[in-house]
């Protein structure tokens, strides 16, 4: 079990990453890429209200990613990179890493 703090550290690396993706796209190709930040608000107990926080991320996580995906995609920047279900952090970084190595040259 992880604790909020190193979720919370995902998450802000997650958010930057995405942003810096989009804002790069943004800038060279004068488009309008959004991305929805991951703003989860942290239990303050380990009960429920943490495996719900928990499945919210997860939630949250992979709409964004597959959002950036969708739109990349939609302007022909980038193929298929969608994660339909969640595993653990490595698969989400890794999927994040592809679309950051797929846009890196723009």
């Amino acid at each position: 079990m992880e604790t909020v703090p190193e979720i919370k550290k995902h998450i802000d690396d997650f958010n930057s990453r995405l942003s810096v993706i989009a804002s790069r796209i943004n800038q060279r190709f004068g488009l309008s890429i959004t991305v929805e930040p991951v703003d989860v608000v942290p239990p303050t107990r380990y009960n429920a209200y943490y495996n719900q926080y928990i499945r919210d991320v997860h939630r949250l996580m992979l709409d964004s990613l597959n959002n950036l995906s969708d739109q990349l995609q939609r302007y022909n920047l980038i193929g298929p990179v969608n994660l339909y279900f969640w595993t653990d952090w490595d698969a989400l970084d890794d999927k994040l890493s592809e679309i950051e190595e797929r846009t890196k040259n723009y």
